[in-house]
């Protein structure tokens, strides 16, 4: 603002108007002149006034400039001193050469005690060697360098900060160092108690998965008595028994072992189980499953422990019932018979699980409720009632099963009561 007015007002410009000024307010003469020419009087009054409103001009210039200086100095001091940020300027040395309030009050200390010191004084000592390091990357490059490093207060508490510091040269061509600092103290902390957190839920991530592995040993220890028995039993009927019960032990014991595996305590890819479910059942039934094709078209998704086994269950029923009743020898009705096991995943984040035969199909108007078969009692207890899905059953050209549900939605624990 200051400027603005002197530019205008140049010396030429000023005795323009102090000329004007004179010429309004008029001539007058003093009294009792006698000995001087009357023209050379009236010029030397006309040249004093017009230098006194020229002097007048000036001092009121000079209040100008001057009210906008204290007014610069007084936003400078709040820019600069009451930043959220500290501030302070080093020489070669080290040295503190300027700092801001805030930076003092970071450190609960005054200004004064700051300036003219080794900024090393209030760096931790294990600290002291990454500041050495990083003046030393200050002084070798013209860009911003940025560091963290622990200050201590006041108090004796050490503060973590971060340093982001560039190399100038003042208006003597001397080197100074600016920096901003900031206190990161709260960001370090929850960094430590995230560090924390994440060494905790490893540990019980091993621990789970070590729970895991022994309860699938558990399982194929079961698994394997079952196979024991079978062997042993003579009555058909019995046989058929052990092996279904034993299938679905496996189907569990499967879910286990490609959790540990994978080394993922939360979830499976149901692709890779499933793939793995058809070739243990196809190898269990290779009797009468021989001429049987599996097309499968699985989703590459990965779903949480509560629904990989209520799945697994599920779907060995429905291959283990393909397998033995769908295509029985004196069906001729197709030539290539085949299971097709499919998933969808459908807008509302539902999963749609398709299974279909081309096998004999169920009887006319066959009613699941009505069942008693305890496959099948368990597809409705573990489709509607565990995952909380909705089971269709169509046995047009075979069989087909439709269950749509939500994988990521915690299943109900109605069917495992």
């Amino acid at each position: 603002m200051g400027k603005q007015i002197q530019n205008e007002n140049s010396p030429d410009e000023l005795r323009k108007q102090a000329e004007e000024i004179v010429g309004k307010q008029g001539d007058v003469l003093p009294e009792k002149i006698e000995t001087l020419l009357l023209s050379r009087v009236q010029t030397l009054i006309h040249e004093l006034k017009v230098h006194q409103i020229e002097l007048e001009m000036q001092n009121e210039e000079l209040r100008q400039t001057q009210g906008d200086l204290l007014a610069s100095k007084s936003r400078y001091f709040d820019l600069y001193n009451l930043a959220p940020v500290g501030y302070c300027t080093l020489d070669n040395e080290g040295i503190v050469l300027e700092v801001n309030l805030t930076a003092a009050k970071m450190l609960g200390v005054g200004r004064s005690v700051l300036t003219g010191k080794p900024l090393t004084r209030f760096i931790l000592p294990e600290d002291q060697d990454i500041f050495y390091l990083y003046r030393k990357q200050i002084s070798e490059t013209d860009s911003i360098q940025v560091c963290e490093l622990r200050m201590e207060h006041k108090k004796g508490t050490p503060i973590w900060t971060r340093f982001q510091t560039t190399r100038l040269e003042d208006h003597d061509g001397v080197t100074i160092y600016p920096c901003t600092i900031i206190d990161i103290s709260d960001r370090k902390k929850v960094e430590t108690d995230l560090l924390s957190a994440l060494k905790v839920v490893k540990e019980k991530e091993v621990l789970l998965l070590e729970v895991h592995h022994r309860v699938k040993n558990n399982l194929q220890v079961i698994c394997s008595l079952l196979s024991i028995t079978s062997h042993r039993v003579i009555d058909q009927k019995m046989k058929d028994i052990l092996t279904e019960s034993y299938n679905r032990i496996r189907a569990i014991a499967l879910v286990h072992d490609k959790i540990y595996g994978d080394s993922t305590v939360a979830a499976i890819n149901l692709k890779e189980y499933v793939d793995s479910l058809v070739h243990d059942l196809y190898s269990a039934y290779s009797s009468s499953a021989k001429k049987i094709i599996f097309h499968t078209e699985i989703d590459s998704v990965t779903i949480p422990l509560s629904v990989a086994v209520p799945c697994g269950l599920i779907l060995n029923e429905f291959i283990s019932n393909s397998l033995k009743y769908a295509f029985p020898d004196n069906f001729k009705a197709v030539d290539d018979p085949g299971v097709f096991i499919s998933t969808k995943i459908l807008k509302d984040d539902n999963l749609l699980l398709s299974f279909r035969d081309n096998g004999i199909g169920l009887p006319h108007n066959y009613d699941i409720s009505d069942s008693s078969s305890l496959g099948l009692y368990l597809i409705k207890i573990l489709a509607v009632d565990q995952l909380n899905g909705k089971l269709t059953i169509n046995s047009d050209n075979g069989t087909h099963y439709l269950i749509t549900f939500n994988p990521w939605q915690k299943p109900s624990d109605a069917g495992t009561k």
